[in-house]
């Protein structure tokens, strides 16, 4: 009968998901000659090639690709009920990985990671910035800062506070162009595009509405696109166009006079923004200490109410 070895299979899912025996061994603390010999023992032990092996890359093949999707949620679950097990009354340790969106609350997220490695130093962190969203498992996130309504209902959250998108142009545009007195007005104008991978290909269309109800569709014309509200900040100064952006990235160069906004009764109403993390992961000590750090550094960058 074939013994089943749990560790080569965790293994198999590591090098998998780091894409190299050389960062897989890496990250499980063991020589890369280990992992490779633990693999090719697997693959012997089910008497099938589970990876194809160049000088350059890795390549499932079609049979490691299916052991692979059965396996690593499998392997995944039991190295987390370790880690729950074995950090119930211990101190955070290993590392932490925190997923955030590209230009959002950057210097208060680094102030609560920075107290975070001051109260333990025994830990690593790890800052991901992606606007898109990451999935826990294969990019091997701890915890991540979300925006917008939650639809997984395998994560838990802890909401930080309530955001919204508003219209910004430069005032050198606003004068140099058509009035603008509601959004019907937009399809007249050039304007900035946000571009996400969830979207490619789809017409742009900005939801807005005001504080007493009144709710539009905005379909504007989209001249220039970005997938960086940075670059978009500063195609508005360079009066290329109106952007819909995030109230709290645009304060101050708003108060700065740099750009103004456009159509003050109109935004796309409250966006909640929320710390979220695997249901079944609360309790590690590492994902549970960073929670109030990272909510009283961002919070008050966010409205408590709509």
């Amino acid at each position: 009968m074939m013994s089943l070895d749990l560790n080569a299979a965790r293994i198999f899912v590591e090098v998998v998901t780091a894409g190299s025996f050389t960062e897989a061994a890496k990250r499980l603390e063991m020589p890369a000659s280990t992992v490779s010999d633990r693999i090719a023992a697997l693959e012997k032990a089910l008497g099938v090639s589970l990876l194809t092996r160049t000088t350059r890359s890795l390549r499932l093949t079609d049979t490691g690709e299916e052991y692979f999707n059965k396996s690593a949620p499998a392997v995944r679950q039991l190295v987390d009920v370790f880690d729950e097990t074995h950090g119930a009354q211990a101190q955070p340790s290993g590392t932490l990985r925190l997923a955030c969106p590209a230009e959002f609350a950057s210097r208060e997220i680094a102030e609560a990671v920075v107290e975070y490695r001051k109260r333990f130093p025994q830990m690593n962190v790890e800052i991901l910035i992606a606007n898109d969203l990451v999935h826990f498992h294969r990019d091997r996130v701890d915890i991540a800062i979300r925006g917008g309504h939650l639809k997984d209902s395998s994560l838990k959250a802890k909401r930080l506070g309530l955001g919204r998108l508003i219209l910004v142009a430069s005032p050198k545009y606003l004068r140099q162009s058509a009035r603008i007195t509601g959004p019907a007005d937009l399809r007249a104008h050039s304007c900035l595009g946000f571009l996400s991978s969830d979207k490619a290909g789809s017409e742009t269309v900005w939801n807005l509405q005001t504080a007493s109800g009144l709710k539009a569709k905005a379909k504007p014309k989209i001249t220039t696109s970005t997938n960086s509200f940075g670059a978009m900040e500063e195609l508005m100064k360079a009066h290329e166009g109106i952007g819909f952006v995030p109230e709290n990235l645009i304060r101050e160069a708003i108060s700065r006079g740099k750009v103004t906004q456009v159509l003050t009764d109109w935004s796309s109403g409250p966006i909640p923004v929320h710390l979220v993390f695997p249901a079944h992961r609360t309790q590690l000590p590492k994902i549970r200490e960073i929670i109030p750090l990272l909510t009283m550094k961002v919070s008050p960058l966010l409205s408590s109410e709509p």
